[in-house]
């Protein structure tokens, strides 16, 4: 039986993590570029960047590498809005 390896990070692990997490925030980046996002407010939140149409409304890149937008409901909650004309 072979033995277990470690799941603790090594320099090698950690470094190939920072170098996709950079590539990763440039892809985003680009995509708000070409989505016309960079003519918004951006606000730096610790889960990623938003970028505010209004104070009600405002978009990110995200994961999947699409722009969602999102609205404030009635209730004062976010919502993933489906047309946006911003």
């Amino acid at each position: 039986m072979d033995a277990l390896g470690t799941i603790l990070p090594t320099r090698k692990s950690i470094a190939i993590g920072e170098k996709m997490h950079i590539e990763d925030q440039a892809a985003r980046a680009r995509i708000a570029i070409d989505s016309g996002l960079e003519n918004l407010d951006r606000h730096e939140m610790p889960e990623g960047v938003r970028y505010y149409a209004s104070d009600d409304l405002y978009a990110i890149v995200g994961r999947n590498m699409r722009v969602l937008w999102f609205e404030v409901r009635a209730d004062g909650d976010y919502s993933v809005k489906v047309k946006v004309k911003a």
